[in-house]
């Protein structure tokens, strides 16, 4: 009898363990849209009223400065070959005006209720579906630094970024083996295609590893530095 009780003791643990192990997943934030399925779903506005109030009383200089970047972001001829936007319907022109207007709101109102009721009156509100259906999604920060550069190498300028010669997968990829930054930096492969000249090593490592970065240069002149190509290395940290 004892023997029987341990027995299916030991099955129900297995069970439960079994069970326990069957109900964890794992996110799938990668997840293709079903056919028809609408990446955005709108939002009933009272479902979010106490949300936009608590993120209005708590907003920051920062917030203005990043919708006047937005702008700016708007104003570049790049920015139109995201529109028009099928779901919701969407044009450039109306995601520009709908930044301009949701600036004005956050400046003019005079209290988080009165700006409850202007979002309310003139907003849509849309939330991702989330790759469960759920509006579950996954957030990522990235940014693009700021560092001082010329166009000449001179005096502490010393360190280059490079252009990307349109030839050189032709040149130095040899059978699909792209040549490492140690190769290209000590065998001095771009030479002739210095984009600019920065005077710190370690941000001329950083830019091409962020991706991007802005280059601010001489008289007030800058210059916005992009992701161009991978040489298909395995990335390691200088840590």
């Amino acid at each position: 009898m004892a023997r029987w009780r341990s027995i299916r003791s030991t099955g129900l643990g297995l069970l439960t363990c079994c069970a326990i192990c069957g109900c964890r997943t794992t996110p799938d934030y990668a997840r293709p849209l079903s056919p028809g399925e609408h990446a955005l779903r709108i939002v009933a506005a009272p479902d979010i009223l106490a949300e936009l109030a608590d993120a209005f009383e708590n907003k920051s200089d920062q917030l203005i400065q990043s919708m006047d970047r937005s702008l700016a972001w708007f104003d570049r001829n790049e920015s139109q070959r995201f529109f028009p936007w099928t779901d919701p319907p969407l044009t450039h022109t109306q995601a520009r005006r709908s930044l301009l207007a949701l600036g004005e709101l956050i400046e003019r109102a005079e209290s988080a209720e009165r700006f409850v009721h202007g979002i309310s009156e003139r907003f849509d509100i849309y939330e991702s579906v989330g790759y469960d259906g759920k509006g579950t999604v996954f957030f990522t920060g990235y940014f693009a630094p700021e560092y001082s550069a010329r166009r000449q190498r001179t005096g502490t300028f010393q360190f280059p970024l490079y252009e990307l010669p349109s030839t050189f997968e032709a040149d130095f990829v040899d059978e699909g083996r792209w040549p490492t930054r140690r190769e290209i930096e000590s065998e001095h492969l771009l030479a002739g295609y210095e984009l600019a000249w920065l005077d710190n090593p370690l941000n001329a490592y950083l830019i091409p590893v962020n991706g991007s970065g802005c280059l601010k240069l001489a008289d007030d002149d800058s210059m916005y530095d992009g992701y161009t190509a991978t040489n298909e290395h395995k990335y390691t940290s200088l840590g």
